[in-house]
């Protein structure tokens, strides 16, 4: 098959295509804009409403139920102020000390309990070797202040199963 349109008449017709595509890509992007605009619209009212309702009375003066709000918030701050002022964190001394447990300690359960002096309980199965070498290497890491595990556990008198107490300012 031949083509009967000239050179000239074919580089024309593909500017006209070309054009026509370029004008409808842009309607429909102006399209989409506008009708994103019109979604957003109502929320952008709600909002706009929300903040005239919103502003303050003319002296400044905080309304019975913002006072009651207020004491609120400042009570849950007072129950929450101890998390803020701890100087570190028992996470950080938990996987501490879980990292230098050696490959024949198993933990299956950790206790943790606040106070003066905060206590970590592990309980877990061990042979008595490796959880014997595991209460020294945590005593000679100063981490805590007393590693007790009972003499039954060291013996391994309940058949590998162990209980740890870790106790210390932390």
């Amino acid at each position: 098959m031949s083509n009967v349109i000239s050179q000239d008449a074919r580089k024309t017709v593909s500017r006209m295509y070309r054009s026509r595509f370029m004008i409808a890509g842009s309607l429909a992007g102006i399209a989409c804009s506008v009708l994103s605009a019109l979604a957003l619209l109502p929320s952008y009212l709600t909002l706009r409403a929300a903040d005239a309702t919103a502003s303050p009375s003319a002296g400044g003066a905080l309304s019975d139920t913002d006072r009651a709000a207020l004491a609120q918030l400042q009570g849950q701050l007072q129950i929450l102020r101890p998390l803020f002022a701890t100087t570190s964190s028992p996470v950080a001394l938990l996987s501490s000390t879980l990292a230098r447990r050696g490959a024949g300690v198993r933990i299956m359960h950790i206790t943790y309990t606040s106070g003066t002096p905060s206590t970590f309980t592990f309980a877990g199965e061990a042979t008595p070797s490796a959880l014997d070498t595991y209460r020294k290497t945590l005593v000679d890491a100063k981490l805590f202040e007393s590693v007790s595990v009972p003499v039954n556990d060291l013996i391994s008198a309940q058949g590998g199963a162990f209980s740890m107490k870790l106790s210390g300012t932390f």
